[in-house]
């Protein structure tokens, strides 16, 4: 167990009734026996003036994971709150999030999975403060990217902003549902309700960000307060997008996912999801792709009136005919190494 402060220092400073907490951080953890503590310390080193509890779902991992859990259950009694299967959940079909947002009581939620971690210890602190100055329901910040070892990449992933600014939720349509890294989030519980009621059909932290935009816009943080694991083995992103059938799975469910937050934004929004809809196709958009490309094209279609119909195919067939041209003329990597080297100096601008 690492050298972390004591329970009692951690809580020197609250405000108000411990049994109340302002946040509730929720871990979901799967065999992350070499990441959990990194994860667990980000948590423990938050200073704040207010009550937090920490919830960790363990889905029944087969090394160590609860082992590690449980050490630090004991030394943190009254903060770590362990969730642990007997059997996985994930292999069920359940969502996960959803099991552990019962268990929580903080106005707020915030959420990490456990082979990512915090990298502030300001960072409960400023976030509770920007969701109570904007009234948000929503907010996030950029993450650093960081191999299985925890060498920086030299990467930022997320939305990169110079100050705490505030987007109407058609910025984040437009940028397909994905602002936020998801250890970054942090929803109220009004939010939560609406998980409860609407996740699934939507799912995904994409769909999460587009229902908690719903309620009024998403803010984000400039601070990059996270460090993102990539390329982790068995992680969800490599279970969900191994393969061209689980691509397949996944974006016909992530096409559902859409088409229900289309009917929740109501008309003012149409045009945005129309067009969310037709860059579904672009997955698949190659010659020996052409049955996926074309069940997803149907799953797009289906139940659409006609002139949403007429849009979506126009818009299907133009962003086809572009990404062709990216391809043809070699622009696609022009275009990529532009919008590395634009992070690049929006991160040097932010630090300096």
């Amino acid at each position: 167990m690492r050298n972390i402060r004591a329970e009692d220092e951690i809580i020197t400073n609250w405000k108000g009734d411990i049994e109340k907490p302002v946040v509730s951080i929720c871990c979901v953890t799967y065999n992350h026996e070499s990441y959990i503590e990194d994860a667990l310390e980000g948590f423990l080193i938050q200073e704040t003036d207010f009550p937090f509890e920490i919830l960790i779902h363990d889905d029944a991992s087969t090394d160590r994971t609860a082992e590690i859990i449980r050490e630090y259950e004991v030394k943190y009694p009254s903060l770590i709150k362990p969730i642990y299967q007997t059997e996985n959940q994930f292999s069920k079909g359940k969502m996960i999030n959803k099991l552990i947002f019962r268990k929580t009581k903080g106005f707020y939620l915030t959420l990490c999975h456990g082979d990512d971690f915090w990298i502030d210890k300001t960072k409960l602190s400023k976030q509770v403060l920007v969701m109570n100055r904007f009234s948000a329901s929503i907010s996030g910040h950029p993450a650093k990217e960081v191999d299985v070892e925890s060498n920086d990449l030299d990467r930022l992933t997320g939305f990169l902003v110079d100050k705490v600014s505030k987007f109407e939720p058609k910025k984040l349509i437009q940028r397909n549902g994905n602002m936020l890294p998801f250890g970054s989030i942090m929803i109220s519980n009004a939010v939560k309700e609406d998980v409860f009621a609407n996740m699934p059909p939507i799912i995904g932290h994409t769909g999460l960000q587009m229902l908690g935009a719903l309620r009024g816009g998403i803010v984000v943080l400039p601070d990059v307060m996270l460090a993102y694991r990539v390329n982790v083995p068995g992680s969800t992103t490599e279970l969900f997008l191994g393969n061209d059938d689980s691509r397949l799975s996944i974006t016909i469910k992530r096409v559902e996912s859409i088409k229900q937050l289309k009917k929740l934004y109501g008309e003012i929004y149409t045009s945005s999801f129309n067009i969310l809809l037709a860059k579904q196709s672009l997955i698949f958009a190659h010659p020996r792709k052409i049955r996926s490309f074309l069940l997803v094209i149907n799953n797009v279609l289906k139940g659409e009136i006609v002139t949403s119909k007429v849009v979506i195919l126009s818009m299907v067939i133009s962003l086809n005919l572009i990404r062709g041209l990216k391809y043809i003329f070699g622009l696609k990597y022009i275009f990529g190494f532009c919008k590395n080297q634009y992070s690049r100096i929006r991160h040097t601008k932010i630090r300096n």
